[in-house]
């Protein structure tokens, strides 16, 4: 689906995914002498100082195209929480471990839960509890115009399109829209 920008004029892609590479936050924890960082490479997440696990998860938020905007980032779970997590399904309380800019510099932080789902492809969905411009978007959606704002800021704003614009067009977001029920 594309729109015409108001800033160039030509057409763009909305995109309805966006995935972090790698986490800022984890990298510096890796590199501070201070913390203990281990990295479980089956499970894809991180084991910090023995207290915190980071791991992914997805943000869905409803737009007016009926089509959520994806947001894969990362979330931090107290270690004992963590460890009640059982092949059933399952939510637990956790906080956001990283902002999701352009739109939620201020989302670092913010309490949450994910609710874990048995199937080990598809990542947590997160559920924002702390009331946030995030917590409304995700409650109320986004419009079209929200939407569009958005996608200015991804196709033109440097500082983001050379952190976030490579990684847009990654397909799987897509399938993985496809394997959870997202009308529940």
């Amino acid at each position: 689906m594309e729109y015409t920008c108001r800033i160039c004029g030509r057409q763009h892609t909305i995109y309805f995914g966006v995935k972090g590479e790698n986490s800022s936050e984890l990298r510096k924890l890796t590199q501070a002498s201070t913390s203990v960082v281990h990295y479980d490479k089956e499970k894809g997440i991180y084991f910090i100082d023995d207290t915190l696990v980071v791991l992914p998860a997805v943000l869905l938020i409803p737009t007016a195209y009926h089509t959520p905007l994806w947001f894969v980032t990362w979330v931090e779970v107290d270690r004992s929480l963590y460890t009640t997590i059982e092949e059933d399904q399952t939510v637990i309380g956790c906080r956001m471990f990283e902002n999701l800019p352009p739109y939620y510099d201020q989302a670092k932080g913010l309490r949450c839960s994910i609710e874990h789902l048995p199937d080990e492809d598809n990542k947590p969905l997160i559920t924002i509890s702390e009331d946030s411009p995030l917590r409304t978007d995700q409650q109320k959606g986004l419009s079209k115009a929200a939407l569009i704002r958005l996608m200015d800021v991804l196709h033109h704003d440097k500082a983001y399109t050379g952190r976030i614009g490579r990684n847009l067009e990654d397909i799987y977001l897509d399938q993985l829209a496809a394997k959870i029920e997202l009308d529940r």
